[in-house]
């Protein structure tokens, strides 16, 4: 007997074996599903039409929506899916233009918004081939006033456009109601900066000096201006003595060998980088790197 050939579901099923507590249903099988499994990671197959009215008919919301469709690009894409080399392709053409492509996206989007909680969020990838259409229709459908940021996301290092500005980013909108949770987004230091700052070490872990008493810029201050362990700072400490006290006895003051008090600040207490609206791709990745792997996404 030749190999079973496995389709497209198995293959699926395969690459999330060692994902926890992942389940994949057709719509159908989703349909039996309670609503408490669907809290519990369901991923189902399906048109998301149906499966929309679904959620709502049972009174099913979520908290985020993370939304990644065709980007209008009227091209068709092969994809060589899995071992076996198997072709899977697909055609981002729409026949009428734009026009049917914003009204396809409007359908599903107006059903989303209805399932989305108060504190949801909801993010739209797009790219340059029609993200100012679709911002219009998403202010529309979710509110003005519930946009919140534009993302643009470096997806390749650069391109040979000889004739115009290249397009190297795509494009995420995030949307969010009145009582949506936000949790800040933070990048850990490069390498090179940790090498540079943090070049010190105890049984705490690495730090770098950080100042505890004040500068001559910040001027005196009369509540601050006081002797600790025979060192009295000309413009005053940066905190009261009480609290230097504690800081101390923590073994939390590095004192140098001039006598000089400096806080340390602990690299792994630290929050790092907060994200900015430009994301790359790959960090600390070299460019080569961060090209071949953009070529395995739909742009090309």
């Amino acid at each position: 007997m030749g190999k079973k050939k496995s389709t497209s579901k198995d293959k699926l099923a395969n690459m999330l074996s060692n994902a926890k507590d992942w389940k994949i249903a057709t719509q159908e099988q989703g349909k039996g599903e309670s609503r408490n499994n669907f809290n519990k990671n369901l991923l189902i197959c399906g048109d998301n039409l149906k499966v929309l009215d679904d959620l709502k008919k049972r009174g099913i919301q979520v908290d985020l929506i993370y939304l990644d469709p065709p980007f209008f690009s009227n091209r068709h894409y092969e994809v060589v899916w899995g071992d076996e080399a198997e072709v899977r392709s697909f055609k981002d053409r729409w026949a009428g233009g734009i026009h049917v492509y914003i009204e396809w996206m409007k359908e599903r989007i107006k059903k989303m918004a209805e399932v989305l909680k108060d504190s949801g969020s909801f993010y739209l990838h797009c790219d340059p081939h029609a993200s100012h259409h679709l911002k219009i229709m998403l202010d529309n459908v979710l509110g003005h006033q519930n946009f919140r940021s534009e993302i643009h996301w470096q997806r390749t290092s650069s391109h040979s456009d000889s004739k115009k500005w290249p397009n190297i980013h795509d494009t995420i909108f995030y949307y969010a109601r009145e009582r949506a949770t936000w949790n800040p987004q933070y990048l850990a230091h490069s390498p090179e900066y940790v090498s540079k700052f943090y070049r010190y070490k105890d049984d705490r872990g690495v730090y770098r000096h950080d100042h505890i008493i004040r500068s001559a810029s910040m001027g005196p201050r009369p509540n601050l201006a006081y002797e600790y362990k025979g060192y009295t700072p000309k413009w005053g400490w940066r905190m009261l003595r009480d609290k230097v006290e504690v800081l101390d006895n923590d073994n939390r003051i590095a004192w140098t060998k001039t006598g000089r008090p400096y806080l340390k600040r602990y690299l792994h207490e630290q929050w790092f980088l907060r994200f900015g609206l430009i994301f790359p791709q790959f960090l600390h990745m070299p460019l080569n790197d961060l090209d071949i792997q953009h070529k395995n996404q739909k742009h090309y």
